[in-house]
């Protein structure tokens, strides 16, 4: 249920900031529809940072992620960055803070949905994450809490979908739907995973 909380947040701002992008962003009308490549270069570089945010009765989640991407083609683009995922633990009135990095790569299935729909020139994407993150987790013996003195590290693989909206030729907002496939035990997050992202464009080749 708080799951489902957060998604429709998430969507009421990524409408919200879709609807700004349509009329406040665009100095020329033709922009508005189609022409959608013009704001993905190719052989350009971005910059942004995610966010995530989960509660449920168990724990409360919080995700903080920069991303320095590349885009090779309007369609493809990679990226890596560092993380800060906080989680609180409602039943033993303890945190736990993974740090680590991650990489992704990201494909539009449809570049640019006005050329299909009389509507924004939003895109859909595949998504794919590894991630290497680690903490002290919780160790709990005979009812007693603790933390662990020794760091140990947690391996995630991501896939999933995702909308994205452009804002003119400053940058893009995405709304990002996931699926951890192996869930460790130690995972900070369970499925399914949802973030909000904002990226800026840098430039690159003219």
């Amino acid at each position: 249920m708080y799951k489902i909380k957060t998604l429709f947040i998430s969507i009421f701002i990524f409408t919200a900031v879709s609807i700004n992008a349509q009329h406040g962003y665009y100095d020329d009308p033709d922009e508005h529809y189609g022409n959608n490549k013009s704001k993905s270069k190719s052989g350009s570089w971005f910059l942004g940072p995610s966010f995530g945010f989960a509660a449920s009765n168990y724990s409360l989640n919080a995700d903080f992620e920069l991303l320095v991407g590349y885009r090779f083609i309007p369609r493809f683009c990679v990226g890596i960055g560092p993380i800060v995922n906080y989680v609180r633990y409602n039943e033993y009135e303890n945190d736990v803070t993974y740090i680590g990095g991650r990489g992704l790569v990201q494909f539009n299935v449809i570049q640019d949905m006005s050329e299909l729909f009389t509507m924004s020139a939003m895109n859909i994407f595949l998504r794919g994450e590894y991630e290497q993150i680690a903490a002290k987790p919780m160790l709990v013996d005979n009812g007693v809490v603790r933390k662990s003195e020794n760091w140990e590290t947690v391996n995630n693989t991501l896939i999933g979908v995702g909308l994205g909206q452009p804002i003119g030729t400053f940058g893009m907002t995405n709304i990002v739907l996931l699926y951890d496939i192996n869930q460790h035990p130690m995972s900070s997050r369970t499925n399914p995973i949802f973030k909000f992202e904002f990226w800026i464009n840098l430039g690159g080749k003219k």
